[in-house]
């Protein structure tokens, strides 16, 4: 889409629009964290947000150097700065080129509930996977992902079911595991976390793995509950789940990792946050039956 100067300088970064010959084309929306946010077309500085993005440093501190699983939830409402805390981090490891495998989803008004989008987002990411690629060219990045990850005698199988949630579908002719999982949703599905999870442990088995779900308030249930059993099963790896969300999320999944360590980050308003600091120490761990309990 062909855009003037004075729109093109006006959207956000998220959007990825390109000049040539001073011609501006809008190319589609990228992915989320990536760029910094722009005011008229040039980048502004995040200011007010250093402590929490402080207790994010550590968490991911922490779960790299302990190989412990974690989970963090950033809540506020819309315009307070989620996206932009979380595009802080990812830029600050991104420059200090950190040895970490970012995964990036985004909840969908017109997707919300999905199953499995938020998760195929993930690991279209992890594979390097763009929207508008055809199925052949997601299956070869999927493949290529997948034999840098994984033993040769599970490649197939786990490129097979993760095939089904990326978009990328394999043939079933020469696969009969897939061709009767295909024709029974409950082996479907134990066939595609069995596959997500060994394909995840093998990720962290060579780096820390960052999975950063945007707008989760968006998002859909099973992959909240395939991540759920991520942080459970997959012991001594380092996996850190970064979710940021608006208030509502705790309607939306009342037990969001019940019984999993989860660190809170509620924003505010910069001049409220400050009076509060001063009378409560931050930052907060909490449980999350705790989160589920609170009211914003």
């Amino acid at each position: 889409m062909l855009l003037d100067e004075v729109v093109a300088g006006l959207l956000d970064a998220r959007f990825d629009v390109r000049e040539g010959d001073g011609v501006f084309v809008l190319h589609g929306e990228r992915a989320v964290a990536e760029g910094t946010r722009l005011l008229l077309g040039k980048a502004t500085p995040c200011v007010g947000r250093e402590r929490e993005l402080g207790m994010l440093r550590a968490l991911l501190a922490e779960t790299v150097e302990e190989a412990t699983p974690q989970a963090a939830l950033v809540v506020a409402p819309p315009g307070m700065g989620k996206s932009r805390l979380a595009n802080e981090l990812l830029q600050e490891l991104r420059a200090r080129d950190e040895p970490v495998s970012i995964w990036i989803a985004r909840g969908d008004t017109l997707r919300t509930g999905a199953p499995l989008e938020m998760l195929g987002q993930a690991l279209r990411s992890a594979c390097g996977i763009h929207e508008c690629e055809p199925p052949e060219i997601r299956r070869e990045k999927l493949l290529a992902q997948v034999a840098a990850w994984i033993a040769p005698g599970e490649r197939r199988r786990v490129a097979e079911f993760l095939g089904e949630i990326v978009g990328a579908p394999f043939p079933d002719e020469d696969s009969l595991a897939l061709r009767s999982a295909r024709r029974d949703a409950p082996l479907m599905a134990d066939q595609v976390r069995e596959a997500f999870l060994d394909f995840l442990g093998a990720a962290c088995a060579k780096a820390p793995v960052l999975v950063l779900l945007e707008d989760l308030h968006w998002g859909d249930r099973p992959t909240v509950q395939l991540l759920d059993v991520a942080l459970r099963t997959l012991e001594e790896r380092p996996l850190f789940v970064l979710a940021a969300a608006r208030p509502e999320v705790r309607d939306v999944f009342p037990k969001l990792w019940e019984g999993r360590v989860l660190s809170l980050c509620r924003l505010g308003s910069r001049q409220r946050r400050r009076e509060k600091s001063r009378q409560e120490g931050w930052p907060r761990r909490s449980s999350a039956s705790a989160m589920a309990g609170w009211r914003p």
